[in-house]
């Protein structure tokens, strides 16, 4: 539920309140345990807009880890596996996570300038991780829940953008930059993994008449830095981006579309650096009144070069993956935009409704 606190010319004040509760109780190795798992997410809101520029929202939850089982809690053994022996920890405390995001929004109506802004940052209390001993003269490793504090993240980003002397060129500069520390057990030593982040991109457009193209560049750097082992456990990478994608009308309500993407991947594990160009080619025709209806051929991948890797970072591991993607093909689309809403409500008012009091007018920045 949401309370209307307060509504001035410069302020409005918007608090929210959300509560979820639910209770679970499950049979493990045949006996009804008496551990009650009880899942509570209790999250808050507040929205004040100064000057109808300024936007700022945060939002805090509580609960249990979804991820504590009756299993991580039993202390029944569960050894189907004679050499792996699950043990729960009846002994477990609740799991606290809590979450803010905050977001400023500038606009110029007079230089047509935009400055978007935000901050994310979470924190777990009592994260619930696994930890295992292992015997060598047995040759069997036990696996067990323990309690953690120290994993948190903070990311700060945003974008801006602006229109150049020429009027036709705009500018357009966007970051995402965030730290996260993630602490688990390898084995039964405790590790601490630093992930750092970085990701800016610079693009700049030009629009005339009937034609439309941008150039965009990009670069992500992503360090690791963990406690446990050498530095050889440490790693960076580098990605590195240049984008070009381009737009005509033509006559008879025809439009021609390309993008021409070229990525390079470095410093990931070997077999997963490579350089990539990505190319695209469309033709779309568009009709009915009002060209609500658009008709659009489009092949995909022409060089059949793209491929899908990524990487994934934790307290135990740092593992480089890629999966499976369509290589070259085409797609034949139909697109049909709906511009009529009821009550005489045209889309200029929806776009005004879910841009929120104050902010910019919609369009590409």
């Amino acid at each position: 539920m949401n309370f209307n606190i307060k509504q001035l010319p410069s302020l409005i004040l918007v608090v929210g309140l959300l509560f979820l509760s639910s209770c679970l109780k499950e049979t493990a190795a045949g006996e009804t345990l008496d551990a009650k798992i009880d899942y509570h997410n209790l999250s808050d809101k507040y929205i004040a807009s100064v000057l109808s520029r300024i936007v700022v929202s945060s939002a805090g939850k509580t609960y249990r880890e979804r991820s504590t089982e009756v299993n991580q809690l039993s202390p029944i053994n569960d050894s189907a596996n004679p050499l792996i022996v699950y043990q729960g920890n009846p002994n477990l405390r609740t799991g606290f996570r809590h979450d803010l995001f905050g977001m400023m929004s500038l606009f110029s109506a007079q230089s047509q300038a935009a400055l978007n802004l935000f901050v994310h940052s979470n924190l777990t209390e009592n994260n619930i991780v696994s930890k295992s001993e292992y015997n060598p003269s047995t040759g069997v490793r036990i696996f067990g829940y323990e309690n953690v504090d120290g994993n948190w993240s903070i990311g700060l980003g945003g974008f801006g953008s602006i229109p150049l002397p020429w009027k036709k060129f705009s500018l357009r500069v966007g970051i995402n930059n965030s730290y996260a520390r993630s602490v688990g057990f390898v084995g039964s030593e405790r590790n601490n993994a630093d992930n750092w982040t970085f990701s800016e991109e610079l693009t700049l457009a030009y629009r005339f008449g009937r034609f439309d193209t941008s150039l965009k560049g990009v670069w992500s750097h992503n360090k690791i830095v963990n406690s446990l082992g050498s530095s050889a456990n440490n790693t960076a990478t580098n990605d590195y981006g240049l984008y070009w994608d381009s737009q005509i009308s033509l006559p008879l309500n025809l439009a021609l579309e390309s993008q021409l993407r070229h990525t390079s991947m470095n410093g990931y594990a070997s077999g997963y650096n490579y350089d990539q160009t990505l190319v695209n080619i469309g033709l779309s025709y568009s009709f009915l009144r009002g060209k609500v209806a658009t008709l659009r051929f489009k092949v995909y991948d022409l060089l059949g070069e793209q491929r899908n890797v990524y990487r994934n970072v934790s307290a135990l591991d740092i593992s480089s993956q890629e999966t499976n993607i369509i290589g070259r093909y085409a797609m034949l689309h139909f697109i049909y935009k709906f511009n009529s809403f009821s009550g005489n409500v045209s889309a200029s008012d929806m776009k005004n409704i879910r841009r929120g009091p104050g902010g910019p007018p919609p369009g590409r920045f």
